[in-house]
């Protein structure tokens, strides 16, 4: 079992509005694209600001000359916003852009009310609904009432209050329920001018009730008051609101089920001094976080706020993390109040506040879970928070699921699943098995031989030490097998594998893959895709694949195979053999004594440094010996032959044999190319060329000889022998280029 379990808070961004953009009154509301928009006031105007789920603002807008404002997105995206008027209360529906969708509505004053104040608004299934409260006129009472709406604006429904009591009755907050009803919580005040608070719970479109109406809340105490309502994952909802039963500036949550019947009450005042507003969203994992004001007294009787999270358990009231200053700021000349809080489609949440004196305004959030094993074999399952996981000498299981979680698995042959998010798994001593899942993550093995897989997302994934499997998988994945002679795949997407030390066997698989084998004699292979795959040092193994592939052997004695499609090949230092494939293929041997084979198509051959062998296989195909001296067949198709400088053996078809009817060119460069030899000239067929200046320009420039059957052409220190050519050779044979 797991021996301790912490929370804490990542701050992943800051926000800046500023007071002159709306910074009182505020109001959240998560986005279903991950971001959230936010209503605020300043000067008698709304202001509504969009954001990404990272905190950056995308969309930003004037609203009506109003306060008080309220926002939520409707199930066809759109959003309302709700403020109060002079006297009463408008809506107007835009989309996350700001434009207007349904303009500026103000949809009046129930008879015998006087004023609308105070509104608030809820999303339902093809609607919203607004709560507010409106001064009735006969007795001078304040009673909390609604409106229905549907998507367009049109009214559903107006009802007179949820309870309709005599009693001055305001601050109402609704939360829609897992069954698509209403929830409504309200404050009162007594005969004795205490506050209470009442509950109960509405169909969807406010026009009857699930639960028995009018249920009190809690009347203990003097001061019940400013509630927050959030619908349970359980299907129920819960209320956090400022209480003094238990301590003054206390505060309390009281748990109800989708019906409205009583489950438990619970004081989570903590540690904490003079608590007011509360704002409490549902995380993730369904617990609480609420956002609460806490005025904290100074020396000289001065008292500043601060805007405080705690994280509760709706189930049993537990204080899992307690009290943080969310806003960063520990400067008591800068005090932070009044705050709204939301969990976003990712688990982070985010929270604005006033903010008095500073541009700071809000903070995006991401929930963080430490969990510590003991040495004995621990399974523990994240949630939404992101959590981070540390196991003991034995072997665990640890599932991270949502959000970006840090798996460490200690000793032992662990099993990590990081889930969604971008996670970090470290497997550690031990034979893990490892999978990112989704998310940009980064997996390292530890030590023994580990088997990886990243998953969805562009990942990270590093063996470390021993003989380790990893698999990319999907997207665009970089692996590093480091020590040990490992086996990796790039999967789907554009992969950059790297084998490390020792012998290793990599598999780019689909699209255009970096490989790279690095130390030890390698065997890696493109497969499908646009590859470019460099051997490293030792002698390794190359394979293109299917695709246009770039092969660099670089050091040690290699072999390269384009296979298919136009194939670059390079051999590098050592002894390498290359072969083209099939495609126009373009082969070159670098230092030392390499062997080309074109084979299929049109392709392009260069020796290179040392005595090379090159034949081009079947095409027409260009070969260059290049320096020293080189053995240069053309076999099939109209060749051009060039030995370059050195003493070369030039065959126009393969082993000696001409193939009838196929002209090939032997090339020149000179003066300077050597003492050269054709073995298979075709009089008549095949023709001899002269790449050279001015001083060799015509056949007159050349001595003709011949011995042992053979023509000798000479020019200088520099010589063609042509086999069994004796007396064949004239100046129509030859053509000169002169540059």
């Amino acid at each position: 079992m797991p021996v301790t379990t912490s929370y804490s808070w990542n701050l992943l961004n800051t926000i800046f509005i500023g007071s002159s953009f709306g910074q009182n009154h505020q109001s959240l509301t998560p986005l279903a694209n991950g971001g959230f928009a936010r209503v605020g006031d300043n000067g008698g105007r709304i202001f509504v600001t969009v954001f990404d789920e990272d905190g950056n603002e995308t969309a930003s807008w004037q609203g009506a000359q109003a306060r008080n404002g309220a926002i939520a997105q409707l199930d066809n995206g759109n959003l309302v916003i709700v403020s109060q008027d002079t006297d009463s209360i408008i809506f107007e529906i835009r989309d996350t852009s700001g434009n207007i969708v349904v303009p500026s509505t103000d949809f009046g004053i129930l008879p015998s009310y006087s004023y609308n104040i105070n509104p608030t608004v809820v999303a339902s299934s093809g609607g919203f609904m607004i709560s507010f409260d409106s001064y009735y006129t006969s007795n001078g009472d304040l009673d909390p009432l609604l409106h229905a709406f549907d998507n367009s604006g049109a009214t559903v429904g107006s009802f007179n209050g949820w309870a309709g009591t005599v009693l001055d009755e305001s601050n109402t907050a609704m939360a829609l329920l897992a069954d698509g009803n209403i929830a409504g919580v309200w404050q009162q005040v007594d005969g004795s001018g205490n506050s209470v608070l009442r509950t109960e719970v509405k169909l969807a479109d406010g026009s009857g009730l699930i639960s028995a109406g009018d249920i009190l809340v809690d009347d203990t105490g003097t001061i019940n008051r400013n509630p927050a309502i959030i619908a349970l994952a359980t299907g129920g909802y819960a209320i956090v609101y400022e209480d003094n039963e238990f301590q003054d500036g206390g505060l309390t949550m009281a748990t109800y089920s989708a019906t409205g019947v009583f489950v438990a009450r619970f004081d989570i005042s903590g540690n904490s001094l003079d608590l007011s507003n509360p704002e409490a969203t549902l995380l993730a994992n369904g617990l609480i976080a609420i956002s609460v004001t806490e005025t904290v007294p100074e020396p000289g009787d001065i008292s500043d706020a601060l805007t405080l999270l705690r994280v509760v358990n709706p189930a049993n009231g537990q204080i899992v993390f307690d009290d943080a200053n969310v806003t960063g700021v520990n400067d008591w000349e800068i005090p932070t109040e009044n705050s709204t809080i939301a969990t976003l489609l990712n688990g982070n949440i985010v929270v604005v506040h006033e903010a008095s004196g500073v541009q700071v305004a809000g903070e995006v959030l991401q929930p963080v879970r430490f969990t510590t094993g003991d040495n004995a074999s621990n399974i523990v399952n994240g949630d939404a928070f992101a959590d981070v996981m540390m196991g003991g000498s034995s072997a665990d299981f640890f599932y991270g699921f949502a959000n970006d979680d840090r798996l460490f698995g200690g000793g032992g042959a662990d099993w990590l699943y990081g889930g969604d998010g971008a996670d970090t798994l470290d497997g550690d001593a031990g034979a893990d098995l490892l999978f990112g899942q989704a998310g940009n993550d980064e997996i390292n093995g530890g030590d023994d031989g580990d088997f990886i897989y990243g998953g969805d997302g562009n990942d990270t994934l590093i063996g470390e030490d021993g003989a380790d499997w990893i698999y990319g998988e999907a997207d665009d994945d970089i692996i590093f097998g480091q020590a040990g002679s490992d086996v990796l795949f790039g999967g789907t997407g554009r992969d950059q594998i790297f084998g490390g030390l020792e012998t290793d066997t990599i598999f780019g698989e689909a699209e255009d893959d970096r490989l790279y084998g690095q130390e030890g004699g390698d065997v890696i292979s493109g497969q499908d895709g646009d590859d470019q795959i460099h051997g490293g040092a030792d002698g390794d193994f190359l394979f293109g694949g299917t695709g246009y592939d770039s092969l660099y052997g670089e050091d040690g004695v290699d072999q390269l195979w384009g296979q298919e499609q136009d194939d670059y090949l390079n051999g590098g230092a050592g002894t390498d053999d290359l072969h083209g494939g099939t495609g126009n293929d373009r082969l070159y041997g670098g230092d030392d004594t390499d062997s080309l084979f074109g084979d299929e198509n049109n392709d392009l051959l260069h020796g290179g440094n040392g005595g090379d062998v090159l034949n081009g296989g079947i095409g027409n195909d260009t070969l260059y010996g290049d320096a020293d001296g080189d053995f240069l067949f053309g076999d099939g198709g109209s060749d051009f032959i060039n030995g370059g400088t050195g003493n070369d053996q030039l065959y126009g078809g393969s082993n000696g044999l001409a193939i009838p009817g196929e002209t090939d060119y032997f090339q020149f460069d000179g003066p300077g190319w050597g003492v050269d030899t054709i073995h298979d000239f075709e009089d008549g067929v095949d023709r001899i060329q002269f790449n050279t200046t001015a001083t060799l320009d015509d056949f007159t420039d050349l001595t003709v000889s011949s011995a042992s059957g053979n023509a000798i052409l000479t020019f200088g220190a520099d010589s063609i022998t042509i086999i069994g050519a004796a007396g064949l050779i004239t100046a129509s044979d030859v053509d000169f280029i002169v540059f």
